[in-house]
């Protein structure tokens, strides 16, 4: 019998899921630079463009990260380039392992360099601008680049944007901005929560809060 999925479990293959954006089980490096890409075709940066190297860079770096402490790559230091990304698989099994030395770490109460450097990965995917905060147009581009919401989502439309401007605003905590201090605790209420709770915002962050995928 197949153990019951818990709250936590659901999130992360939740999000899983909508990073596996050609939905073959797995997410390869193409996947994980869609948004770079489709930054690059909206603002029409040609590729030797300052703003394209910099979100690239932060997504190699980030990638380096999530094959290294999900068990893909086997080395003993972390890789800061890895030579030829694409050739690593992400599956399931590696993004639950990853996720879990997060929440370990996290767990300690100590901010190891290779934890900072997740945070600070997490943040320079989604600021597109290279700024010092990230604001509701480059996290809405962010969405868009993953396709949330999905193409068959029954809200879509002008209740999707009410939705996603309801959720940025909790998020946000009414701010115009998200700064890597708020960006800390949106993951660390992510990773601590254990069932739903609207006062926990950072369980919003991973889909903009109007569709619920492990509910």
């Amino acid at each position: 019998m197949t153990e019951e999925m818990t709250y936590q479990d659901k999130k992360i293959k939740a999000l899983f899921d909508l990073m596996d954006i050609n939905g073959n089980n797995q997410i390869d490096f193409h996947d994980f630079i869609k948004h770079a890409l489709y930054l690059k075709k909206k603002r029409r940066w040609e590729d030797d463009s300052k703003e394209f190297k910099e979100i690239m860079d932060a997504k190699s770096t980030f990638w380096a990260i999530l094959t290294h402490k999900g068990g893909v790559i086997k080395e003993d230091d972390l890789p800061e380039n890895p030579r030829e990304p694409s050739e690593f698989k992400l599956k399931y099994k590696h993004w639950l392992k990853f996720w879990d030395n997060v929440r370990e770490e996290f767990a300690t109460g100590k901010q190891s360099r290779w934890l900072l450097m997740v945070l600070v990965s997490i943040f320079k995917n989604i600021n597109a601008t290279g700024g010092s905060t990230i604001e509701e147009r480059e996290y809405n581009d962010y969405l868009d680049s993953i396709e949330v919401p999905g193409k068959d989502d029954v809200n879509i439309g002008n209740l999707a944007e009410q939705k996603r401007s309801e959720a940025w605003n909790k998020i946000s905590r009414g701010k115009d901005y998200i700064e890597i201090d708020d960006m800390f605790h949106l993951l660390q209420e992510w990773l601590e929560s254990d069932q739903p709770d609207p006062e926990m915002v950072g369980d919003l962050f991973a889909t903009a809060g109007y569709k619920t995928h492990w509910e």
